[in-house]
């Protein structure tokens, strides 16, 4: 039996992970969908990247991560719909979305946390000499923002699903009583908390992944 990932290639989280299943599942594990057994879409809303006579062929098991109801219109709802048709069955990291999931569809629902590789996610202990790589001074206030918080739609918009404006509100509260706050931010789809941090003068650091990914090694 092997076992086929779908590919994402947005430098983002759920990259990691697949890489992650990869180097530890290798024996039950093709990069190659045609030699595959199972198809798991880790990556569902790049699903249509895989060719349909595939899907068709072979067991597909779909990860589902949040599903955002106040945003699930009539095109979100079709797209569901013409992806459940080729799924056997449904991975979840929390209950709450198998609750959620029930309610669109009849399929085996499983919820299981993701997996974290204590190579890569640890305690770092020589916290100062961070600071120092990354250009911060040590009595300075830091705050960390490593999610999407903008809409992909427009690049302005809020993704409200993650909260960002409850966390600009902390931190501009934060700021106003330690001037010495900073905040430090990754990844993509920043643009909501960079637009608002320069309105309100907060100041930030933005860091490209692979640059927080050589610290400590």
């Amino acid at each position: 039996m092997k076992i086929f990932l779908s590919k994402i290639n947005e430098s983002w989280i759920v990259d990691r992970l697949r890489d992650d299943w990869y180097i530890n599942n290798n024996e039950i594990s093709t990069e190659n969908v045609k030699k595959s057994d199972i198809i798991w879409i880790i990556s569902p809303w790049v699903w249509r990247k895989l060719p349909k006579r595939h899907l068709k062929s072979k067991k597909v098991i779909c990860s589902i991560y949040h599903i955002d109801f106040s945003n699930f219109d009539k095109k979100e709802k079709k797209d569901f719909y013409n992806r459940d048709r080729f799924v056997d069955a449904y991975h979840v990291i929390s209950n709450k979305t198998k609750d959620q999931l029930k309610t669109l569809t009849d399929k085996e629902i499983t919820s299981i946390p993701f997996w974290i590789d204590g190579d890569k996610w640890f305690e770092i202990k020589e916290k100062d000499k961070i600071r120092s790589e990354l250009g911060f001074k040590k009595e300075e206030y830091l705050i960390g923002s490593f999610q999407r918080d903008t809409e992909g739609s427009d690049l302005k918009s809020p993704k409200l699903i993650k909260g960002p404006d409850i966390f600009l509100d902390l931190v501009q509260k934060i700021y106003k009583e330690n001037k010495k706050t900073k905040v430090i931010i990754t990844g993509n789809r920043r643009q909501y908390l960079i637009e608002n941090f320069h309105k309100l003068g907060i100041p930030y650091k933005y860091f490209e992944m692979v640059e927080l990914e050589k610290l400590n090694k």
